[in-house]
C-alpha cells in the first residue's frame, strides 16, 4: 500500500503533483485558500483543505489534514511582501503540530544560494545567508532540520520552467543581462518525478536538488524559446560578464539513480498556445 500524502500548497508544482501521485496509488489531501479553487480540486476528485499558514494555522481541519504518512511542503517564501522572517516562522507553527509519525519532504529552492556568486555550489555547499530570499529559505531549512532530523527530506528546485513557464516570455522588451551565466533551471516534469523518486525511494534524511544537468547560458536558452515561440531573438548586453552561480545535483542523481526527460534546459518542452 502506498503512503498517505498531504501536499501543502496546490499551486502550479502542488496540484500537477497531487494528480500524479493519485494516479500511483497514494491516498492525497491537499490545501488552498480559494473556496472557488476548493470546489474546483474537490470535483477533480481530490481531498481538500482550506488552510493557511499566515504565519499561524489558519483554518479548520489541520489535524485530519495533517494525519498521513508524509507531508510535503510547496509554498512560497514571500519575501518581498512578507520579509525575509516570515517562512521560517511558518516553518516554526507547523511543526509544533506534526504529529511525531510523520515525514516530510520540504520543497526548497536553490535561491538560498543566491551569495554564492560566481560560484560552483553542490548538495554539500552550506549556503552563506546574506540577502533576504536566501535567508528566509535557508532558516526555514534550519527550522525543520532542528525539529525533524532523519524525518526530514530538503528537495532545492532550480528555476521551475515548462508549459506556461517560458523563459524570455516576459521580457522580450528589454535587454538580457549576464548572457553568458549558466541557468540553473528545472523542467516541471522533472522535478515531479524527483518528488515521487524520492517519496517512492525512502530518501529521508537527505539535502537533494533538482536541476537539469546540461550546462547553457542564459543567452543559448533565451534564443532557443525565442525560436521555438516566432518571436524576435531578445537583445544581450553582451558587456556584461558571467556572474551567476551553477548548481550541480550529480549527487541526487547518483542516490535517486535518476535520469532527467528534459536534461538540456535549452531544449525544454513548453505550452505556446
Amino acid at each position: 500500500m502506498q503512503p498517505s500524502v498531504s501536499i501543502l500548497g496546490a499551486g502550479w508544482i502542488g496540484l500537477p503533483l497531487a494528480h500524479t501521485l493519485k494516479q500511483r496509488g497514494h491516498v492525497v489531501r491537499v490545501t488552498t485558500t480559494s473556496e472557488e479553487k476548493a470546489h474546483r480540486l474537490q470535483a477533480e476528485g481530490l481531498e481538500v483543505f482550506r488552510l493557511a499558514l499566515t504565519p499561524t494555522l489558519t483554518g479548520e481541519g489541520w489535524e485530519e489534514f495533517l494525519d498521513s504518512d508524509l507531508l510535503i511542503v510547496s509554498i512560497p517564501p514571500k519575501v518581498a511582501k512578507m520579509g525575509a522572517d516570515y517562512h521560517p516562522e511558518q516553518m516554526r507553527q507547523l511543526v509544533k503540530h506534526l504529529p511525531e509519525q510523520v515525514k516530510v519532504l520540504y520543497t526548497g529552492s536553490t535561491g538560498v544560494f543566491a551569495d554564492h556568486s560566481g560560484e560552483t555550489v553542490n548538495e554539500d555547499t552550506l549556503p552563506r545567508l546574506l540577502q533576504p530570499r536566501a535567508q528566509a529559505l535557508g532558516h526555514a531549512e534550519g527550522v525543520l532540520r532542528e525539529h525533524l532530523n532523519s524525518r526530514l527530506t530538503i528537495l532545492r528546485f532550480g528555476g521551475l520552467m515548462g508549459y506556461d513557464r517560458i523563459p524570455g516570455k516576459m521580457v522580450r522588451t528589454k535587454p538580457l543581462r549576464q548572457p553568458q551565466d549558466r541557468v540553473n533551471f528545472v523542467h516541471r516534469d522533472d522535478a515531479i518525478e524527483l518528488i515521487i523518486r524520492t517519496i517512492e525511494g525512502k530518501h529521508w534524511g537527505e539535502v537533494l536538488h533538482a536541476v537539469a544537468p546540461v550546462a547553457a547560458t542564459r543567452q543559448a536558452v533565451y534564443a532557443a524559446v525565442a525560436i521555438q515561440g516566432g518571436w524576435a531573438l531578445p537583445n544581450f548586453e553582451e558587456s556584461t560578464a558571467a556572474t551567476g552561480h551553477v548548481v550541480l545535483g550529480e549527487k541526487t542523481q547518483r542516490q535517486l539513480q535518476f535520469t532527467y526527460k528534459y536534461p538540456d534546459p535549452s531544449r525544454f518542452s513548453y505550452d505556446f498556445s
